[in-house]
């Protein structure tokens, strides 16, 4: 069984972790890595993926029973906690708190692997990569008046998943996992007075009430933490790549085996298209994957080859094959047409004309 313990190196890693739920969950206000990571595995319905001893689980259904209930959808974001006393609704407070010596200020890591966790539960997923920013623009009118940084574009990315998953929560088994990377960008950027950084705080705060106004249909989730902390441990030294971390494998999008998450993922994972193509982006359901787009090659012979499949491995003969079963099927139907004319024709009497020449050979 797959865990979701990947979270627990987080939990250490950070200073003052927070932990919003909704609907709250009683749970003691500060919690061990461990019981932390179970408890936030199955407020989002995820807990399968938990690898753990008897006596944890047990003594964790002491705390929390596991009540049956149909599936909701389910929606994680990670929050720098500078934004969060701009975007919280006041009715949201911390369920519990997990305090240790910061090593990182991200939780991109984590994101990334709830969406490849939650592939496995949940119908449709939505994540920021779901929405490039250019298209994303577009369809935000309340951003108009921003100015076109890259660090708007990437909050309208952000905010049109999270739109996005509140507005099918009635419809399907949802579930966004997003790290609100573009709002503490603008922060930096613009300054947390500035006109810029208000409106996409407005905006996050709206889309966070409404989710936990679905507290009937949604599962929300919220991680904070203090990057001041982690700047002032640091000073001047780079931070910690979460890289020594456990990062899942990307997965394939759905159930389509040849769709990976990322470019790299596509090349490595199909040989670079097996030498006869390229990894091309595609969206799917929302959500935007690789897959190989086969080219054609010359043979020795100068013939052209076509290539298919997950990894242009084989040569398409589709269309040789459907030149010679189209002939085919047309000489067949030639063949019986001219037979059942033949035999229509057989049983009528020949026109007096050529019946005429025939008697005249006869008499002579």
């Amino acid at each position: 069984m797959r865990t979701f313990l990947f979270l627990i190196p987080f939990l250490h890693a950070c200073a003052a972790v927070k932990v919003y739920l909704s609907p709250q969950t009683p749970v003691a206000s500060q919690l061990a890595p461990q019981r932390a990571s179970l408890t936030l595995a199955h407020h989002l319905g995820l807990e399968a993926f938990e690898a753990l001893d008897s006596s944890s689980v047990d003594a964790f259904r002491q705390e929390v029973p596991f009540v049956g209930q149909g599936q909701k959808s389910g929606l994680i974001l990670s929050v720098d906690e500078q934004d969060v006393q701009h975007i919280s609704p006041a009715a949201l407070k911390p369920s519990f708190t997990v305090a240790n010596s910061p090593e990182v200020d991200s939780f991109s890591s984590v994101i990334s692997t709830y969406l490849d966790r939650a592939e496995h539960a949940y119908s449709t997923i939505y994540s920021t990569s779901s929405f490039p920013a250019d298209a994303a623009s577009r369809h935000i009118d309340l951003f108009d008046m921003l100015p076109n940084h890259p660090e708007v574009e990437l909050f309208y990315a952000e905010l049109s998943a999270l739109s996005s998953l509140l507005d099918s929560a009635d419809s399907t088994t949802a579930f966004a996992a997003i790290e609100l990377a573009g709002l503490s960008q603008i922060r930096s950027k613009f300054g947390a007075e500035s006109q810029e950084y208000q409106l996409a705080a407005a905006a996050s705060r709206a889309a966070i009430e409404s989710a936990v106004a679905q507290s009937q249909k949604l599962q929300f989730a919220m991680l904070t933490f203090d990057s001041t902390v982690t700047k002032r441990q640091h000073g001047s030294q780079p931070l910690q790549s979460q890289a020594p971390f456990p990062i899942p494998r990307p997965q394939p999008i759905g159930s389509i085996s040849s769709c990976f998450t990322t470019a790299d993922a596509c090349t490595n994972g199909t040989s670079s298209c097996s030498g006869r193509g390229q990894c091309s982006e595609i969206s799917r359901a929302g959500k935007t994957c690789f897959i190989c787009a086969c080219g054609s090659t010359k043979s020795k012979t100068g013939s052209t080859d076509n290539w298919v499949g997950e990894k242009c491995e084989k040569r398409d003969i589709s269309a040789p094959f459907t030149l010679l079963a189209g002939t085919t099927i047309v000489m067949i139907l030639v063949a019986v047409g001219s037979v059942a004319l033949l035999t229509s024709v057989g049983n009528q009497e020949l026109p007096s004309v050529l019946m005429g020449g025939i008697v005249n050979a006869k008499r002579d």
